[in-house]
């Protein structure tokens, strides 16, 4: 009979399923993370202009129209 040291087992080899799962779910979890990095960089980059510009173009276009309608009226 083998003797173990106090509160230890005996370990456990890894199955063959185990094995192979383990690379295909790094593999995915390295897409994903890439995909949570690009997706937060554009999120912080693109998505502010989006804003800007719309503010922008809205902010002309009614100044335009309010010196329009002022100074076309005789």
């Amino acid at each position: 009979m083998t003797v173990y040291p106090c509160c230890t087992t005996q370990a456990v080899a890894p199955s063959a399923d185990a094995a192979a799962i383990r690379p295909s779910r790094m593999k995915a979890g390295r897409i994903m993370t890439g995909v949570i990095r690009y997706g937060v960089a554009f999120v912080f980059s693109a998505f502010p202009w989006i804003f800007i510009v719309f503010y922008m173009v809205i902010s002309i276009s009614a100044s335009i129209s309010f010196m329009y309608l002022t100074h076309s009226q005789k």
